[in-house]
């Protein structure tokens, strides 16, 4: 038997350690460029400083009011609002589910026999449905399973050398398969 261990080990593995060295050297050079402009920017910021510090100080204190003013007028014309409905939604909510379980507890109350024997014929009939599936699921499989059994325990006695061969290579087939199926999903993910 011929297992194609190029195609569906080594060819995907080397596909997939290049894709991921691409990967990882764009992302250290990502890194690179932010770091160096991160730099810069508090260089020029501290070298503003240092020369100008009134100024700076000043203009950076306006920057800092107005952002503050923003986020203040965000949280009260947007944040504050969503929340206060949602919380009225939440009590209205509430309320309902309130009012229902009183009008269910009502309801018991008025009729417990009818109640109780609704309650206790639905249950009854869900446990004998799953029962009888089951027991026919059951039967099937271990009707299934000792066909099985008795082809392999055949075969084993007629051919066992053979029949050992074809179980390795079926094996060690659906191990590369999963494998190569794993690494494939793995590119296409990172396309």
């Amino acid at each position: 038997m011929n297992i194609d261990y190029e195609n569906k080990i080594v060819i995907p593995t080397q596909q997939l350690y290049q894709s991921l060295s691409v990967q990882t050297n764009q992302l250290f050079e990502q890194i690179k460029n932010t770091a160096i402009e991160l730099h810069e920017q508090v260089a020029q910021a501290g070298l503003e400083l240092y020369n100008h510090p009134s100024e700076t100080a000043i203009r950076w204190q306006a920057q800092v009011s107005t952002k503050a003013d923003e986020a203040y007028a965000t949280f009260n014309s947007e944040i504050l609002p969503t929340v206060t409905a949602n919380y009225h939604q939440l009590i209205n909510n509430a309320a309902d589910l309130n009012s229902r379980a009183q009008d269910a507890l009502q309801f018991f109350i008025n009729n417990p026999e009818k109640v109780t024997m609704e309650a206790f014929s639905s249950l009854s009939q869900a446990i004998t449905l799953i029962m009888d599936k089951s027991m026919n699921v059951s039967a099937d499989m271990l009707s299934a399973l000792s066909t099985q059994a008795d082809k392999i325990i055949s075969l084993l006695l007629e051919q066992p050398i053979e029949t050992m061969e074809s179980i390795y290579y079926d094996s060690l087939t659906a191990l590369l398969n999963g494998y190569y199926n794993t690494i494939t999903a793995i590119l296409t993910s990172m396309t």
